[in-house]
């Protein structure tokens, strides 16, 4: 086992591996154990000796006592790999939220794992990796490739919350689950007070290191309450890390967050993002994600973590989760409304007339926040909308309506039948891509949104973002909203309060940071590092669409030649096409680094 170190902690006698007292266990880890301090303080009174001051060897000590049960202790971000010599086993966890990546490849006479897929791929030895279809599929429709599948047949990532016990002797391994967000406790009590106290509380955990930490801060209130709570507990100062865009004030937040930062106490540096600066990293940025991720703000997380290195900052704070925990994207709460309504449908409710009390109940709420400036009007709609719910219902009892009614996820599979090939349709099997949205428990749906807009969504999609672009600058990304315990609170919280998504985006959290966060950043509207979409699409498409004909998608087999080539004729013409082109264009420069290995 080997490791290349970001030193955070102990930046001098923290080097791996790491070893017990008697050295029968080796460790190498990456990430932090953000809670080590108390872990240490516990472990030492019962007798342990520590040989360093890293935050990683109290994986040590607690596997001594308990084995693979360590797990449940740890609260922080992590992949680590642990071999018991006296056992003849080999631990490799990864953390519950998924914030580290770990990819592994098992064959009958070698068990292969890293924290990159480059470098597992250099490991696999001569020959080229081949492509797996179905992963292409949902990379098609979702911008990303859902846990556990890679786009490299026989790789595989290790889920999130998951860990592997391998034998050595023979290599044969088990695949456990430690923990699930739906396992969480049913928690009573104001939720604002709740929220408020538990990340106040971790504002104390995300500033643990021996280096500078900064945060990126937008001027939203996701980032803004992450650099409240990290300077609370933060003397020393820090610094706050912006970009914005030339000629967009609508998207610009700069002068927001300098004046957050002002207030704060922290220095502030921003850079401005242009078109011509996007296209010209796109390469460099798919190579250093390892995995395809099709999101436009990427550039934002590349910048932002680029200018944390170059003013000599190696930890930050990102405010990934924050939407996903607490019902920040209005397509999320949209699609909980008609949920309840295709319940009803389920359940037999009448939907002729007036609509039945419970819903009558749920349309008051709903007005009653200020979400609905005429709830009549809203009846008529919905009315509308029954015959389109009827029909889904009487086609997927089971279903529940989430990213299956996003435009570019339909859009997709149009796209798909005026580009493929026989091949293609044959060995892409589109059942899987409504697995997660479908459910024979229908009080739970809150609940099953929230977990895909964690995992897959979050996990997949942001956290790779965040994780990636950062170590591409030896920069570690740190979410505190994905930090166990806090999302434990809101999941218990949400069992005990099922329906918080009528209190609008953010209403728990915006509720909880009154006298945290300044009034005037809890009124303004989500924001974020939000980019010129349409411009950098038409942009990369632009630049390199061309590469698209005659290359790696074309050779993979999985595309028509003649159909690709007319596709790219007018990459940007018709509804959603310029993102599927570009979900096109970021897989073409995928395959050809990772599949055919060509160089930058």
């Amino acid at each position: 086992m080997a490791v290349r170190r970001l030193r955070i902690i102990d930046i001098k006698g923290g080097d791996q591996p790491l070893f017990s007292e008697d050295s029968s266990l080796v460790l190498v880890a990456n990430g932090e154990i953000y809670n080590y301090v108390e872990l240490r303080a516990e472990l030492e009174a019962r007798g342990h000796l520590f040989k360093t001051r890293s935050d990683c060897e109290t994986i040590l000590h607690l596997y001594e006592e308990s084995g693979a049960g360590c797990l449940s202790r740890l609260r922080g971000m992590f992949a680590f790999a642990l071999h018991d010599t006296r056992r003849g086993e080999l631990l490799i966890a990864r953390d519950r939220m998924g914030e580290k990546p770990l990819y592994y490849s098992a064959g009958s006479s070698e068990f292969i794992f890293s924290s990159e897929l480059k470098s597992l791929l250099a490991g696999l030895g001569p020959g080229r990796p081949e492509l797996e279809p179905a992963a292409v599929n949902m990379y098609l429709h979702y911008q990303y490739v859902p846990e556990p599948l890679t786009l490299v047949k026989g790789v595989r990532k290790l889920p999130a919350a998951h860990y592997i016990k391998l034998r050595t002797a023979d290599l044969s391994f088990s695949l456990e689950k430690y923990w699930d967000l739906e396992d969480a406790a049913p928690v009573s009590g104001n939720p604002g007070e709740l929220i408020r106290a538990a990340f106040d509380d971790l504002g104390r955990y995300i500033i643990r290191a021996d280096v500078p930490v900064g945060v990126a801060l937008s001027g939203g209130l996701d980032s803004s309450a992450i650099a409240c709570a990290a300077a609370r507990h933060s003397p020393g100062g820090m610094t706050a890390f912006s970009v914005g865009y030339p000629g967009r004030p609508a998207c610009d937040e700069r002068s927001q967050a300098q004046d957050l930062a002002g207030r704060l106490g922290m220095r502030f540096v921003s850079a401005e993002l242009d078109t011509a600066g996007m296209v010209a990293a796109f390469p460099e940025m798919v190579y250093a994600m390892d995995d395809p991720v099709a999101d436009v703000a990427a550039y934002g997380y590349y910048s932002v973590s680029r200018l944390a290195r170059e003013n000599g900052v190696p930890v930050l704070l990102l405010g990934f989760g924050g939407d996903e925990l607490f019902w920040g994207y209005r397509w999320a709460r949209e699609s909980l409304k008609r949920n309840f309504l295709k319940k009803q449908l389920r359940a037999g409710a009448p939907f002729h007339g007036l609509p039945p009390r419970e819903t009558a109940a749920l349309l008051a709420a709903v007005s009653k926040r200020g979400l609905l400036s005429d709830p009549l009007a809203e009846i008529a709609r919905l009315r509308g909308a029954m015959a389109e719910l009827r029909a889904k219902f009487a086609e997927n009892p089971d279903r529940f309506i989430l990213w299956d009614e996003n435009p570019d996820f339909k859009a997709a599979f149009g796209f798909k039948r005026e580009l493929g090939s026989g091949g293609f349709g044959a060995a892409a099997d589109d059942a899987p891509l409504y697995a997660p949205f479908t459910t024979r428990d229908w009080s739970s749906v809150p609940l099953k949104t929230c977990r895909f807009l964690l995992d897959p969504w979050n996990v997949s999609n942001s956290v790779v973002q965040g994780d990636r672009l950062g170590m591409a600058f030896s920069v570690e990304s740190r979410l505190p909203f994905l930090d166990c315990r806090f999302v434990e609170l809101v999941t218990g919280l949400r069992k005990t309060y099922p329906d918080d998504y009528l209190l609008g985006a953010k209403g728990w959290f915006r509720e909880a940071m009154k006298g945290i966060v300044p009034d005037d950043v809890l009124a303004r509207p989500k924001t974020g590092f939000t980019p010129p979409r349409d411009e950098w699409l038409r942009a990369v498409n632009s630049r390199y669409g061309a590469l698209c004909s005659g290359g790696a998608i074309e050779a993979s087999g999985l595309m028509s030649p003649a159909k690709l080539a007319a596709f790219f004729r007018d990459p940007d013409g018709a509804p959603g096409k310029a993102f599927f082109s570009y979900k096109l264009v970021l897989l073409e420069l995928w395959l050809r680094r990772f599949i055919s290995g060509e160089a930058a």
